[in-house]
Parts: C-alpha cells; structure tokens; sequence
C-alpha cells in the first residue's frame, strides 16, 4: 500500500479531504443517513456489531472514513487497521452502497459526534 492508503484507506477517495467548521445542513443529512444505515450495527461510545463511531473522526481521517464506507470489501481485505478489526468484531461491514455525497455527510455527522 502506500502511504496515502495507509493514512486514507483504499478505493474512490484518492486525495485528502479537507474539512472546514461543522457544516449543520451536511451534518443533519448524515444523520439520516446514519439513523438508516448505520446505527444497527454502530453506536457512539458503546462496542457493539461494529466499533464505536463517537471518536472516528479523531483516530480517522475523513478520507478513511469517506473508503471504509464506499469500499469495505477491498479495505477489509487489503488494509492492515481493517483487518484488524475485522479479526476483533468478527464481522465484516457490508457494502452500503453510499454515495460520495452521502459518505461525506456521514463524516460530518461524525464529526458531531466526537469529544469536545
């Protein structure tokens, strides 16, 4: 891999992601985004079938984020830190079949979501 995939992940979001202030409207659609497609198997702060979200946005970067959404076969099979939590959570997440747009909302909610 190399050291942007490494940092960023691997698939469709292949330069860095630069965030501004919170953006409330982005935000909010991520939010539903997440309220449907994610928070069956992801909470804030509690481990349950997948991570805790509540700090991805400290350890991650949003490009990470933005791949591990878009592309998580290839992540799991080719990046080391998924790999890693596959073997920790036994189960792989699948392919939600986001949007760019969408995943980057995502993001933003997250970014909501992370300790002050």
């Amino acid at each position: 891999l190399t050291p942007f995939q490494i940092e960023h992940g691997i698939g469709p979001v292949t330069e860095v992601v630069t965030l501004g202030p919170v953006d409330a409207a982005l935000a909010a659609a991520g939010k539903a985004t997440f309220d449907s497609k994610c928070s069956a198997c992801h909470k804030m702060t509690d481990k349950y079938v997948g991570p805790p979200l509540g700090d991805v946005t400290t350890r991650r970067s949003p490009a990470y984020v933005m791949n591990m959404l878009l592309n998580p076969e290839e992540m799991y099979v080719r990046h080391p830190a998924a790999r890693q939590l596959l073997g920790e959570y036994m189960t792989q997440m699948p392919n939600l079949a986001l949007t760019r747009d969408q995943a980057r909302e995502v993001v933003e909610y997250l970014r909501t979501q992370a300790p002050k």
